[in-house]
Formats: structure tokens, sequence, C-alpha cells
């Protein structure tokens, strides 16, 4: 099948972290250092500049912005006028924090490097997954994670899946009423790819970035339904549009953090995944 991709913004540092959110697409810039929302008409706005690299996003309860400073090791609230820190994540994590999802009831699931990623010889090692609950207490989720990276909740809300890049899989683990994971299983391996950044559809697949010039989706077990060429690296992915038609990519030509300020190759990137 040929898909047709949109470039929707460019000219950015290194775009992460979308989210689809009010019928807008709201994604990180981090080392942009800020927030932005993407509105139907494909105008961009600046939410929010956060010094320490915005990263991980989600709402709260009360539909306040969470936003993870990955520098910081710290989650903030931001309510349209003030941005403040809710929750200290850095006596759980072993490197820079990273990706967020946020469950309905307010529960927010935050991985980590493990270590710290910018140095020449790192090497990935276990990490917390970190769940801040709705009265901004930390707790330690689950351990023992390869770079948990992209996040999603399947499954009417009981069901998380994490993105182990570094393992080559995505991981699945139950939640329970009160945001306790638990049944830690493989609920998908990914082959040759190292999985970033994650969506899931109302079909029960999983859109996956891979820090390659494509984006696959995988059903539960592995089995690869679709692979969308791109040719920028894929970093992140969410699903959107009034009825989930399109596929918002995160790209990128450069990894290395300052090329990509130098060079700002990122992109938003848009293809049709329905008719």
């Amino acid at each position: 099948m040929d898909y047709k991709i949109e470039t929707l913004v460019s000219g950015l540092c290194f775009t992460e972290c979308p989210r689809w959110h009010n019928n807008n697409l709201w994604f990180s810039d981090f080392y942009g250092e800020t927030v932005y929302r993407l509105d139907a008409d494909n105008e961009l706005h600046i939410v929010l500049k956060l010094p320490g690299r915005p990263s991980g996003l989600g709402w709260d309860t009360k539909g306040n912005l969470l936003v993870v400073n990955m520098m910081e090791r710290s989650l903030y609230r931001y309510n349209g006028e003030k941005a403040e820190k809710i929750a200290n994540l850095s006596k759980l994590t072993g490197g820079h924090c990273n990706d967020m999802t946020v469950s309905k009831d307010g529960n927010a699931y935050i991985g980590n490097f493990g270590s710290d990623v910018t140095t020449a010889d790192f090497t990935a090692t276990p990490a917390t997954l970190i769940r801040v609950a709705p009265d901004n207490s930390v707790h330690a989720a689950a351990e023992g994670l390869m770079f948990a990276n992209g996040m999603a909740i399947i499954n009417e809300g009981k069901t998380l899946i994490v993105a182990e890049s570094k393992s080559y899989c995505l991981t699945a683990f139950d939640i329970d009423n009160n945001g306790n994971l638990s049944n830690r299983r493989v609920w998908a391996e990914t082959g040759e790819y190292e999985p970033d950044g994650i969506c899931a559809d109302h079909k029960g697949g999983i859109w996956v970035t891979t820090m390659k010039p494509c984006v696959i989706r995988v059903k539960e077990g592995g089995d690869v339904t679709h692979s969308i060429p791109f040719d920028q690296n894929t970093m992140a992915c969410e699903i959107g549009g009034k009825h989930g038609e399109y596929l918002y990519c995160c790209t990128t030509a450069h990894m290395n953090p300052q090329q990509c300020i130098d060079k700002r190759s990122s992109k938003i990137e848009r293809v049709v995944i329905e008719g």
C-alpha cells in the first residue's frame, strides 16, 4: 500500500511524546525546551517553555497539563498560567526521565533510561517504572525495565503497554483499581526494531516507531500488520483526527543532541491510516 505522508511542522530540534487531546495534537520539542499544540487548522501554538527538556505529556483529572522534565527528573503541572513542580522523581531514576502516559483516574506512569544516555559508553541498565498517584505521591510501579520508552493504556484502562527499547519488545502489565501493576509479560517482540514511542488504535493494534525510517503496527503476539516507510527516523507517534484516521509521527534526521539543535531537522508528519 502506498501511503501519502504530509509534513505539518518542520524546523524543530527534536519532537517527542505526541498526544491527541481536545481535537489538537500536543507534543514536546525537548531540545527546544518547548511544549507545542497543533490545532485543527494545523496552526502551531507555543503552550509552555520549560527549561530542563519537557518530554512526556498527559492530563490530570481536572484537565491540567502534566509535563515530564527530563533533566530535573520531575513532574510538572501546568494550569494554563503557571507551571508547578508536583513530584520529584530522582530517587527512583538512574537516568533522565522520558515518556509518560496518564490513566483516566489520574495515575501517571513515567519511564527513565536507567543510566546516563549522554555518555559515550552508555549501556542500558535495568530501570524503575514510576507511578505518580493523583495525590502526587511517587511510587515504584515496576522494576527491571530495559530502557522504558513509549507507553499506552489499552483494554478499557486495564492494561499498560511499555516499549522496552533495549529488550526489543512491548511489555504488558495488568492495572488494578489503585493503579498498581502486576502480571508482567511480553505482549509482542519487535524483531530487529528497538521500539521507541508507541500508540494504540481502536482495533487492538499498537503502532511502533523504530528509531529508523519506519513505523510498524503489531498485534499481541508480535504479528506485524503494517509497515510505513518514512524519509527520517521515527521517534514517537499518536493516533488523531476526528475519527482516528491519522497517524501523527515525530521524525528526525539527526540523533546527536548538538546536531539536533543546529540542524533543526525534526518534523511532525501525518499519514492517513484509515479511509
